[in-house]
């Protein structure tokens, strides 16, 4: 039987106010995944073009990387007394009937080295699938801080952010080809791919930006086979600057019609900041008493 992915329980069951042991099941199996499961939900993290990083749980699942360090940057920050959060990235596949989606929040990337340096993250699952419909819609939305929890910014720092589907149901396809991120190759029979969204920053610590790419339909022949979603968000910090940033990648059948961008973003990102650290909170404190 499927596991159903900690964060997705939570949002369908609601946040458990008097059950420590539900708490405690909570972060374990936020950090455990099935060893049976094929691990086809990938994160590839690249500093400045280089690979530094590979994560992999089952697909559908939620990838947490914790605090960690590349060559030039830091990601992670303190959530609660004695814990830090880095990446976490989201799967429903095979997605829900209203929408499918994957999503990458960043609680902290700092680069804490001298002159400029490029981060990249991509994220890919497998095995989405929606109704029997004829056409589906390609939505990206991502939002930022710019200079955020001590750190600084300035007009050179730049963040870009790419969804893809494809219908082939290949993941890191050649749109996104893992060994050269950022740079667009040939694009692989079934690949759709959504206007790069671009922002960048207006050099006041502690700002934020959004937005939303236009939409983009594609379908499936026969309606309802699997398909891709693969996102990539790039980042260019000067020293000692920093950001927070969730990048979601959507796809709503075309009927009926899907919720207005803005709320996506919203709804998407900031459940599931709260609804982690309280996991880590309950989790922490269950393990020191």
């Amino acid at each position: 039987m499927k596991r159903v992915p900690v964060l997705h329980w939570l949002a369908t069951k609601g946040l458990p106010s008097r059950s420590p042991a539900l708490a405690l099941l909570a972060g374990l199996a936020l950090l455990v995944a099935s060893g049976s499961a094929r691990a086809d939900f990938k994160m590839y993290v690249y500093d400045d073009g280089v690979l530094s990083n590979t994560f992999s749980v089952a697909s559908g699942d939620t990838i947490n990387t914790e605090a960690f360090d590349t060559a030039h940057f830091h990601i992670g920050r303190v959530v609660a007394p004695g814990v830090e959060l880095g990446i976490v990235a989201e799967s429903n596949s095979p997605g829900s009937p209203s929408r499918s989606y994957i999503n990458q929040l960043t609680y902290l990337a700092t680069n804490r080295s001298s002159g400029l340096h490029t981060l990249t993250v991509a994220i890919s699952d497998v095995g989405f699938t929606q109704p029997q419909t004829t056409t589906l819609i390609l939505r990206s939305a991502v939002n930022v801080t710019w200079g955020t929890i001590g750190t600084g910014t300035s007009t050179s720092d730049t963040l870009s952010f790419t969804s893809f589907a494809n219908t082939n149901n290949t993941q890191f396809d050649a749109d996104v080809d893992p060994t050269t991120p950022g740079v667009v190759g040939t694009a692989a029979s079934g690949s759709v791919r959504s206007t790069t969204l671009t922002l960048t920053s207006p050099g006041n610590v502690g700002t934020t930006a959004a937005a939303n790419s236009p939409d983009v339909l594609f379908g499936q022949s026969p309606p309802g086979a699997p398909y891709s979603l693969t996102d990539m968000l790039t980042l260019t910090l000067a020293a000692g600057n920093g950001v927070e940033v969730n990048g979601t990648t959507n796809v709503f059948p075309l009927s009926p019609v899907p919720a207005p961008s803005s709320l996506v973003a919203l709804a998407t990102g900031l459940p599931l900041v709260g609804m982690l650290t309280w996991v880590y909170r309950r989790r922490y404190r269950l393990t020191v008493a």
